[in-house]
Order: structure tokens, then sequence, then C-alpha cells
């Protein structure tokens, strides 16, 4: 998060673009990476919170809120708009933190 937010502040677009695309491809991967009866967090010491299973639906829809914010980063950035790209990295960074307050240990 750090490397995005610093490379969209100094306006380094390939820097912003790497950061960005790293995150979209994380999200697209993170749901499959917790598939229901698996426990991660319990059978390989996994951060994730056992409420992950238990509302499922939840953690997927604040993962697409993450995914669909960093795509939005990502096309401004294309654009060359480095105002919006903050702003709603600002956004794609509060989705993150509302995931992790709710399912991660």
């Amino acid at each position: 998060m750090r490397v995005l937010r610093d490379s969209i502040k100094s306006q380094d677009k390939n820097e912003a673009l790497h950061a960005v695309d790293f995150h979209i491809v994380w999200s697209r991967k993170l749901p499959a990476m917790f598939p229901q009866g698996s426990e991660a967090s319990i059978s390989n010491g996994s951060d994730a919170s056992g409420d992950i299973w238990e509302n499922f639906e939840r953690f997927e829809r604040l993962n697409l809120d993450y995914q669909k914010t960093a795509l939005m980063v990502r096309s401004e950035l294309d654009q060359g708009d480095y105002d919006a790209a903050m702003r709603n990295f600002f956004k794609m960074a509060r989705s993150c933190k509302a995931c992790h307050e709710n399912f991660r240990n």
C-alpha cells in the first residue's frame, strides 16, 4: 500500500501501475484462498479469523469493494489523473482496513 500511495503522490506512473496491478491480482485470488471448510486460520497458523467462513458473503463483498476501487485507481492512473487516483487509493485502503477489522485476528 505504501508503494502505491507514494508512487501516486510522486506521479510515478510505471511504479503506481505495477503496485496497483498487484492489488488487482491479489483481490482476484483472495476468495479462493479460503475455501469453505478449510478453516485456514486454525489449520495453518493464518491470521485469518474464523469469521470468514461464518460470513463468507460479507468477506466476498468487502473483497469486491477492494477490487473495484483498485480497478478505479488503475483506470485513473491510465488517464494520468493522479488526484482521482489518490482519492480512490484512500477508498481502497479503507476497504482493506474494513476487511482486516472484520476478518483478521
